[in-house]
């Protein structure tokens, strides 16, 4: 070979030996520069899917249990309005001699009357007072005030007929088929209004056995011919309490 020719080889050599050189190191500071997939430059969109961030679970909280209050009304503005306080009302006081006050006789004869009004109206026969019989209801109405108890019966268990033979008072009235030893209604009030005077008194007294169906069948019956009556007035713990009496025959 020739020294064209050697010269010739060693330029071609020391061109591919630079080509080599080049290429490795643009291959090298490309792959350099090159971003990873696996750590992709913030803002670089990759062809990896984002990974799912997990939902937090919610927590469940303990609702407290409802506190019971009381009922209350929603006034226009949806505002509620506290429920009234309850208020205890007075007591109703009498003046001291208010029971005294009160004349037994002129209740007796005005419920007397009363009833003998309303027997008219229904065409019935008036009933004579009778003192006896009068004295038996006084006991018995007394005797029931004295010992706070209400019925027929007596405080020795004594019962209406058994009073009036205690008391030697007969009695036998001939009805249809039968015979009759007597009858009797009761009343017992506590005054709400001191008010009341004698009439008003025998006025209640009178509308309440009309308005019992027993009592009124006993008051209309067409044989009795006599009635005693027996009022006694109590004030007791600042109130005023009536038992009537009301005995037939």
């Amino acid at each position: 070979m020739d020294d064209r020719g050697a010269i010739k080889t060693f330029v071609i050599v020391i061109l591919v030996t630079i080509l080599v050189v080049f290429g490795t190191l643009l291959l090298t500071g490309q792959l350099q520069s090159s971003p990873s997939a696996e750590d992709p430059s913030p803002g670089t969109p990759t062809d990896t899917q984002p990974q799912d961030t997990p939902t937090p679970t919610p927590t469940a909280t303990a609702t407290p249990a409802a506190t019971p209050t009381a009922e209350t009304d929603t006034g226009t503005e949806g505002t509620p309005t506290p429920a009234p306080t309850q208020v205890e009302p007075p007591e109703t006081t009498f003046p001291p001699d208010y029971g005294e006050s009160l004349k037994v006789a002129s209740i007796e004869k005005q419920i007397h009357n009363g009833v003998n009004a309303i027997r008219g109206e229904n065409g019935l026969e008036p009933l004579e007072r009778d003192s006896e019989l009068k004295s038996i209801a006084k006991r018995h109405s007394d005797e029931m005030a004295q010992y706070d108890f209400y019925g027929h019966s007596s405080q020795d268990g004594l019962s209406r007929e058994e009073r009036y033979e205690e008391s030697g008072y007969r009695c036998r009235i001939l009805t249809g088929d039968r015979i009759s030893h007597g009858g009797e209604n009761l009343y017992k009030m506590a005054l709400d209004d001191y008010s009341l005077n004698e009439s008003e008194v025998a006025s209640q007294v009178v509308s309440g056995w009309m308005e019992s169906a027993g009592q009124r069948n006993t008051l209309m019956a067409d044989y009795w011919q006599h009635q005693g009556l027996g009022v006694d007035v109590e004030e007791e713990g600042g109130r005023v309490k009536i038992y009537v009496t009301q005995d037939f025959c």
